[in-house]
This record gives C-alpha cells, sequence and structure tokens, in this order.
C-alpha cells in the first residue's frame, strides 16, 4: 500500500536518530499524470500529522516555475527506495 510515514532530515543512514523527524502521513495528493511503471511525474504533496521542525537539515524545497530552464545539466540526489 502507499506510504503511512515520512523521514526527514535524515544523514546518515547508519545513525537515523541524528536530525531525523518523522511524522504520519494524514493525506496524499499525486501528480494526476503519474502512471505506474512510469517514473515520469513522480511526485505528490503530503499532509502530515504534525508540523516539521525546520532547522540545518530540514528545509523547504523550492520548485522551478519557469517550464523554459536556462540550465542544460542537472544533478539529483538522495537515498532512493532503501527498503519497503
Amino acid at each position: 500500500g502507499p506510504a503511512a510515514k515520512v523521514r526527514v532530515g535524515l544523514i546518515d543512514l547508519k545513525d537515523p536518530d541524528y536530525g531525523m523527524q518523522e511524522r504520519n502521513i494524514i493525506e496524499r495528493i499525486k501528480h494526476p499524470s503519474y502512471r505506474v511503471p512510469s517514473r515520469y511525474n513522480d511526485i505528490a504533496l503530503v499532509k502530515l500529522d504534525e508540523p516539521l521542525e525546520l532547522n540545518a537539515e530540514v528545509r523547504p524545497a523550492c520548485l522551478e516555475v519557469n517550464s523554459e530552464l536556462p540550465i542544460e545539466r542537472f544533478i539529483a540526489s538522495g537515498f532512493g527506495k532503501t527498503e519497503y
């Protein structure tokens, strides 16, 4: 089924207590064009049961609103799916 929790602020998978905040997902809105198994439009909004505490490890994501980006190369990073 769909994810029930989010973990944010996690920097080291071997030390999950350092800076990590865990919240329950109470509502999710997936992108209307997302289709499995495609990875396109793999993004969603989630409503959490409690606000997150913003700090050095937890910041808002700023999304570009201009569809004409002047940059030709992008880099994305993350842990990816480590388990489910």
